[in-house]
């Protein structure tokens, strides 16, 4: 033991002269290497901010090159993209796809600016439409606004509530939301209120997406306080003709007066998605008149880096069913 223990120490000892981690004295090749093996996300938040060497690394056009290689990505796709590899793996991983995630309406003047707004490349296709969203002081129930998200056609907003939905801000009868506490949420009532957002994907590489990439998709929902109900979310993907190929259903789920975050990877379907349609429902339980369905609000949408665990543990999705 009394051997074991020296040699210990004495092979500590230059470490502890020169006052170094291992770590510091790897090369930064073999450092880059190490690299490769963590998820891109910890290397751009924990691993770039131990040391100025670490930080350098994690800037490595070639780390990044095999983060986004090994995703599916590739030279020409780089190319259309100033900034590097770095730049292009957080274009296409990094920004929700959701056009206004808590409901937020557009201003009037800022109206056909949004409509003539052309994406740049990797940025999705948001369409503006008038949404039928109505709030409870409205004077006019004629009165809606513009929104990236739209009441899906078929619904009426009514008074007493029905298949309508409302903005509510701050929540009635609810705590705030606990990611987005300062946000709208949209309320229901007592039949199923369906609001849907259209996401194109026109500048992305049509390579990249036959590839069937998987979604992460992310809601908050909750139940009015004392009356349960019950939230949806489906997922229509379609081709470049705006045909529907597949069809991603979450299944029922039951709100509560506690906020509840739903989590799910969606994978697995059929190639030739060139946009999505993203509808949820909500509605009460009890039967009520008035806006005491399910509220929800912050809804994400990311394009999912299949061979790194970028968002934790995230519950896998339903099978799809394909049209």
């Amino acid at each position: 033991m009394a051997r074991l223990r020296k040699a210990t120490d004495s092979w500590c000892e230059p470490l502890l002269e020169a006052d170094q981690c291992p770590c510091e004295r790897l090369p930064d090749v073999v450092l880059c290497r190490i690299f490769m093996l963590l998820p891109p996300r910890l290397v751009a938040r924990v691993c770039s901010f131990v040391c100025r060497s670490w930080r350098d690394v994690s800037l490595d056009p070639s780390l990044w090159s095999y983060y986004c290689q090994n995703t599916g990505l590739r030279s020409a796709d780089e190319i259309k993209l100033s900034g590097g590899w770095r730049a292009l793996f957080i274009a296409v991983f990094g920004p929700n796809l959701v056009g206004s995630p808590c409901f937020r309406p557009i201003e009037q003047l800022e109206v056909d600016q949004a409509k003539s707004k052309a994406p740049g490349p990797w940025e999705p296709k948001h369409r503006v439409i008038l949404d039928r969203i109505a709030v409870l002081d409205d004077v006019e129930e004629n009165y809606h606004s513009y929104s990236h998200w739209g009441v899906e056609a078929g619904s009426q907003f009514h008074r007493g509530g029905g298949d309508g939905v409302v903005r509510e801000n701050p929540p009635v009868d609810c705590s705030p939301c606990p990611s987005v506490p300062l946000e709208s949420v949209i309320a229901t009532s007592h039949d199923w209120g369906r609001l849907q957002h259209y996401i194109g994907f026109q500048t992305f590489s049509n390579k990249f997406l036959d590839q069937s990439p998987p979604f992460v998709l992310t809601a908050w929902f909750a139940a009015r306080r004392g009356s349960p109900g019950l939230f949806r979310i489906n997922l229509l993907l379609r081709d470049d003709l705006k045909n529907c190929k597949s069809v991603w259903d979450s299944g029922i789920l039951n709100a509560k007066d506690e906020w509840q975050q739903a989590k799910f990877i969606i994978k697995d379907y059929n190639k030739g998605v060139r946009s999505v349609m993203v509808k949820l429902a909500g509605k009460c339980t009890t039967g009520e008149r008035g806006f005491y369905g399910t509220k929800f609000t912050d809804i994400l949408l990311h394009k999912f880096a299949t061979c790194y665990g970028l968002f934790g543990q995230v519950s896998y999705s339903s099978p799809f069913f394909c049209l």
